[in-house]
């Protein structure tokens, strides 16, 4: 049953962030980012963790480790599933696969972002409540922030004449809200995660739910609840539309678009105790059971060292 535990724990960690989506509206846009942040790396952690366990055996045979294979298969049968040894090179084409595609992410994620520094490093800089304001000469109205130690707030001389006097303000404010919660490093850890598992539609619906979060919880923070400005974020919004900038993309799609105007048309949401707390509960249940899985599993470590000759019974 630990396996059963594990697996659905793990799977159902992975679809938490979709829920959560259910819960806009009733709690805090940067709350639903925590959460399903949270159980979503989570999830693909556990996922992880459980493709080496089913590889480890058929590896170690062949790299002729054969009383550290004897161990894993004993913990493995421990956890109810016996590997057969085409599935454990299945789990191994899966596993390799999907780390080199995530650190391929990562590595390309910090590369782009180090080569639009440089590229920004001639540019004149202006100030905006404490934050490096770089203006780019381009015909493509768009604006994004750069997070790290050097946090910059990046935006196009197109969507500055577009946009009036408070709808650029909104728009500052959104990028500054980003980067003021790391935004830019979350939304890249998510490419990455995505690149992992490019086929993966439930889990690509789950990050674009989390990106989603992320983009409401910006907006809020730069509209708050004074109807003016929610007013001038939809225009600004409005005037940008189909624009998608990079790493910390202001529009990731039309549906985006379209659900956050929707959203800054109703008045701001106020947080819900009772949802925070069931959305909380329910983060910790399903953590809660891959875990107590796992630990199930490792109980019966010291038996299966025992039965393999490593340590007395």
């Amino acid at each position: 049953m630990s396996a059963v535990f594990t697996l659905a724990g793990a799977l159902a960690l992975l679809q938490v962030p979709v829920l959560l989506d259910s819960f806009d509206g009733r709690l805090s846009s940067r709350w639903i980012v925590r959460l399903g942040a949270s159980s979503l790396f989570a999830g693909a952690l556990l996922s992880h963790i459980g493709l080496a366990l089913i590889t480890a055996p058929t590896v170690l045979r062949a790299l002729h480790l054969h009383r550290f294979a004897a161990i894993c298969d004993r913990l493995l049968l421990h956890l109810g599933v016996a590997v057969p040894s085409y599935l454990g090179w299945f789990a191994l084409v899966l596993f390799t696969g999907s780390s080199v595609l995530w650190v391929r992410g990562v590595i390309r994620a910090v590369g782009a972002d180090r080569s639009l520094r440089a590229g920004l490093e001639h540019l004149s800089t202006s100030s905006w409540c404490g934050y490096p304001v770089r203006i780019v000469e381009s015909s493509v109205a768009t604006a994004f922030g750069l997070g790290g130690r050097n946090s910059t707030i990046v935006v196009t001389t197109e969507l500055l004449n577009r946009l009036e006097a408070e709808e650029r303000d909104v728009v500052l404010a959104h990028e500054a809200a980003h980067l003021r919660y790391r935004d830019p490093a979350l939304l890249r850890a998510l490419r990455a995660l995505e690149l992992a598992a490019p086929r993966w539609l439930l889990l690509r619906r789950a990050i674009g739910c989390v990106r989603l979060a992320i983009e409401r919880a910006a907006d809020e923070s730069a509209s708050g609840r004074a109807p003016q400005r929610r007013k001038a974020a939809v225009i600004a919004l409005l005037k940008a539309t189909g624009i998608e900038a990079p790493l910390a993309p202001a529009i990731s799609s039309v549906e985006t678009v379209a659900r956050r105007i929707q959203a800054l048309r109703r008045p701001a949401p106020r947080v819900s105790a009772s949802s925070l707390l069931v959305a909380t509960l329910l983060v910790a249940a399903l953590l809660g059971v891959s875990i107590g899985g796992i630990a199930n599993w490792l109980s019966h470590g010291h038996t299966a060292l025992a039965l393999a000759g490593w340590c007395p019974i």
